[in-house]
């Protein structure tokens, strides 16, 4: 079984444990996006190590059910330990506060990125390299009604309206030429799977070109981001976590484009000027050549991490 690999674990470690100095009896973590659990398996391994902490908490959240039932088989060998608590809950992290009430957390990590699995065989359509349904949500329930899916987007939203998320999105400068060739092709028939989709991007708008980088990557990026309103879903959930947080608690967020890092960038600067707490890093932290090398799609990884202030 393939497992995705965590990014920047030992950074959000070192920086978020490590440099801790309050003592706590019970330590308590919550992870918003399990995905395989390599991050929750990442702390749980190191605390353990530490022998300062009587018993380890563990929450974690994910929309997507496959993850959860991927994710608990990797954790099993904590199943007979009496110490460790682990705690999966499918839902949005936007939610914290409702699905986990009345826990304050040590630390809370944000991992924004798409699963290996996700990617590579999740059945959904996240990926150009396969030929899918065209859904894009990160829920695997069946969509209810009036529920978004990257099939709705692609074959009924205006030819103006794709263009707009490919714009804002994505910054596609080819957001014209690909959102009216989509609505031609629509137009006689239905486009039903990511590989078509694929295909009339890089065949009908770019003439077969292959490049170094798909040209059908941002437009996929938008509609991905669109279907499940992530802007909107991430600022909801970093109030939401920071309600959640211990004093003197951190919460961790990996993004891997500009708008998630803005997004997360002005909260934190935002709780800094109002005198909540404090940057650990102003300047981004980035995966080393060592683990790009090992795990090249943290690349474009960017962890930025905030302290809550103590009252």
């Amino acid at each position: 079984m393939i497992r995705h690999i965590p990014v920047l674990a030992k950074e959000i470690y070192e920086q978020t444990v490590i440099s801790h100095k309050d003592k706590f009896d019970n330590y308590y973590h919550l992870d918003c996006n399990f995905g395989d659990g390599g991050h929750i398996e990442y702390f749980i391994d190191n605390l353990l190590h530490l022998d300062k902490y009587k018993k380890i908490f563990v929450y974690a959240l994910d929309l997507d059910e496959e993850a959860i039932t991927r994710g608990k088989n990797f954790l099993k060998k904590y199943d007979n330990n009496e110490n460790i608590f682990i705690n999966i809950i499918q839902g949005n992290f936007a939610d914290i506060g409702e699905l986990i009430p009345n826990i304050k957390f040590n630390s809370i990590i944000f991992d924004l990125g798409l699963s290996t699995y996700q990617l590579s065989g999740s059945g959904r359509g996240f990926s150009f390299k396969y030929d899918e349904k065209l859904d894009m949500r990160f829920s695997t329930l069946e969509p209810k009604e009036g529920e978004l899916t990257a099939y709705d987007i692609v074959n009924f939203w205006s030819l103006e309206n794709i263009c707009l998320i490919l714009r804002q999105y994505a910054d596609e400068k080819s957001a014209w030429r690909i959102a009216n060739k989509i609505v031609e092709v629509r137009d006689i028939k239905k486009i039903e799977t990511s590989g078509q989709l694929a295909d009339i991007i890089q065949d009908q708008v770019f003439g077969g070109k292959k490049n170094k980088i798909h040209p059908a990557t941002k437009t996929f990026q938008a509609i991905r981001i669109a279907v499940n309103a992530e802007l909107q879903v991430l600022d909801q959930g970093l109030k939401s976590a920071f309600e959640s947080l211990k004093e003197n608690g951190f919460i961790s967020v990996i993004s891997y484009h500009s708008l998630e890092d803005i997004i997360v960038k002005q909260y934190f600067k935002k709780l800094e000027k109002e005198g909540l707490g404090s940057r650990v890093n102003k300047k981004i932290i980035i995966p080393t050549l060592d683990e790009i090398k090992q795990n090249p799609k943290s690349r474009s990884a960017k962890l930025r991490i905030f302290k809550k202030k103590k009252k």
